[in-house]
């Protein structure tokens, strides 16, 4: 059993670095820590039946600032973070050849958010405050078998995750966020104007048999993983308000004196001037299952006593891939390599080569079916992409469609003429939507990377040894955003940058005036000027941007990695040098990558956001 106790101020000692909580929110000195945890092991049936389990407890303590002093409120709220983590596992031997493990472990985590930050500044209201919910559950069953000529490994997983990433410390509610008339955002309250509540149940099971026939060593497994996902997602169902207060209203909810008690009724109540409005129009969850399959056999062989490769033939196929419009990806067969040879007792040479696929990370799917829509506009607008060519011909429209999340903003002078949520669900087929995310009518290939490896290991004492390492990856089908209804591309007129233009811009009044002389000028292009060169013109209840993930992506890295590590011994000290000399270049970053210039990745093909040269 254990206890660790962080008091903060005044005894806690002053830093000067930065400090963060478990989940990587930052700390101030107000921070305190109580934890404690043990845990308990033994026999249950001596020689056969063993257990273990433990359980750890964590509260966190933080003070934010809420620092609105134009609704006459500067106060401290208090934010308490709580960690329950707990497992368990039993061991029992059935036989010589036979035993079984069962394990466990649960987490319920709950970040707070309840307003407020750090040194003030901020003016978001406890009201508006929110926590993060995280439960997660796993248990796991494990048969093992270790005969004179057979082993066999088996097991089976259940898991249960839950994610509720903003849940109201008030409950349900609209949204305010209060300027004064200046412009000034001087104070939010209400709730954090989002719903995002995932849930994902995984089962798993894998299985593997071995066996040696003189210098080989053969093995055989299976790999299935099922999951089934669902978000409730979207906007707020009653509203998201951005009002601006006049002095005498400002002056009302000061003389009311509910300082921290602020909400989002007490604003509202006084029917403000509306600045933006949205609601959320189809609160719902949603989501799919996927599964992936892997086979595979593997062969190491005892070529010679200085000699040994392994071979190895894998299969992958990912149900995601069958997502969209372009069929199965099932053809993922991975040939595999591996050399390990030692010329002598100090020295080993390393050599690799093989074929890696990887899964579709299920958010792509999520978010094709979030922000997408079946309105009769926007199925039009997939009909002309289609007649372009854009979407190839035969590729049916209606299964690349689904009923999303949509947030609108309808027109409203004052809080009382706002509508609600009830009374706007036409415009689902009438709002222009700047972006809708639909299943990709291609399809999706399942990513790959080849990759070779070499090495060299000399051990040049018993506590001293050298390695070097080459690496090569070559990778292929990695993710990428594309708009189906892309502008054409833009490139500015440089030309005309010059110190007169530059001078003449920043002696207009105001940005519009700006903008207007710079897109005469051709070094900008406003919006409508680009939407007027998309393929498909913007309807009522359509896209602006029509987009898909795409499977499109590559990436070349190399490295040469040094590695010098020394083990104690006999002597008082110890070390270990490593340094990589790298070069990541790709023409995306991550699934939401976009290309700079209408689709032209091309053009992006080059050093990664990810590159690490030293």
């Amino acid at each position: 059993a254990y206890t660790l106790i962080r008091p903060g101020r005044p005894i806690d000692s002053l830093s000067a670095f930065p400090r963060r909580d478990l989940s990587g929110n930052p700390v101030g000195d107000s921070f305190e820590r109580y934890q404690g945890g043990g845990a308990i092991s033994g026999a249950l049936v001596r020689d056969k039946t063993f257990f273990y389990a433990n359980f750890e407890y964590t509260r966190d303590i933080n003070t934010n600032v809420v620092d609105a002093p134009v609704l006459g409120t500067v106060g401290n709220v208090t934010g308490i973070n709580q960690f329950y983590l707990g497992s368990f596992r039993i061991d029992h031997r059935l036989t010589d050849d036979w035993s079984l493990a069962l394990r466990g472990n649960f987490g319920n985590v709950s970040i707070a958010r309840p307003g407020g930050s750090l040194g003030g500044g901020n003016v978001t209201f406890p009201s508006a405050g929110s926590t993060q919910e995280r439960q997660s559950t796993l248990v796991a069953l494990t048969a093992t078998y270790s005969g004179d000529v057979w082993t066999y490994e088996g097991a089976l997983q259940y898991s249960r995750f839950r994610w509720d990433f903003g849940r109201p410390l008030r409950g349900a509610g609209p949204q305010v966020a209060i300027r004064d008339q200046t412009g000034l955002t001087i104070g939010v309250v209400g709730h954090p104007g989002f719903v995002f509540d995932d849930l994902e149940n995984t089962w798993q099971t894998r299985h593997k048999l071995q066996r040696r026939f003189g210098a080989h060593r053969l093995s055989a497994g299976v790999d299935v993983i099922h999951s089934d996902f669902g978000l409730l997602g979207g906007g707020n169902v009653n509203g998201n308000f951005t009002v601006e207060l006049t002095p005498a209203q400002i002056a009302t909810l000061r003389g009311r004196n509910l300082g921290l008690g602020l909400g989002a009724a007490d604003v509202l109540a006084l029917n403000p001037s509306v600045i933006n409005y949205s609601v959320e129009l189809r609160p719902q969850s949603f989501g799919t299952s996927q599964t992936l399959y892997a086979l595979y056999v593997e062969d190491e062989w005892q070529i010679g006593p200085k000699l040994t490769a392994t071979l190895g033939l894998r299969w992958d196929y990912d149900t995601l891939t069958a997502q969209g419009g372009g069929g199965v990806d099932a053809d993922n067969i991975a040939p595999r390599l591996a050399l390990n040879y030692k010329p002598d007792a100090r020295s080993a040479i390393r050599f690799g080569a093989g074929l890696f696929y990887g899964k579709i990370p299920y958010t792509v799917i999520s978010d094709a079916l979030q922000r997408n829509t079946t309105s009769a506009a926007l199925r039009g607008q997939l009909g002309q992409l289609q007649q372009l060519g854009i979407i190839p011909a035969g590729v049916a429209l209606a299964p690349l469609t689904f009923d999303g999340n949509l947030t609108v903003s309808p027109a409203c002078a004052t809080v009382a003429a706002c509508p609600s949520a009830a009374n706007v669900q036409a415009l689902r087929d009438t709002a222009l939507i700047n972006e809708v995310r639909i299943l990709n009518p291609t399809g999706y290939d399942s990513p790959y990377s080849l990759q070779f490896s070499a090495g060299y290991q000399y051990q040049a004492s018993s506590t001293f040894s050298i390695a070097v390492d080459l690496i090569y990856n070559r990778s292929y089908n990695l993710l990428r955003l594309r708009d189906l209804n892309a502008p054409t591309p833009f490139t500015p007129n440089l030309a005309n940058l010059t110190a007169a233009n530059i001078a003449a811009l920043r002696a207009l009044p105001d940005n519009a005036a700006r903008v207007a002389l710079a897109s005469q000028l051709g070094l900008v292009r406003t919006q409508a000027a680009a939407d007027a060169t998309r393929p498909v013109a913007l309807v009522p209840g359509g896209g602006r941007q029509i987009t898909v993930s795409e499977t499109g992506g590559r990436s070349t890295y190399t490295a040469l990695n040094v590695q010098l590590n020394k083990l104690r011994g006999d002597d008082i000290y110890a070390f270990r040098l490593s340094y990589t000399l790298s070069r990541l270049t790709n023409d995306t970053d991550d699934l939401n990558f976009r290309a700079s210039n209408a689709n032209n990745f091309a053009a992006d093909f080059g050093a990664s956001a990810n590159d690490r040269r030293h």
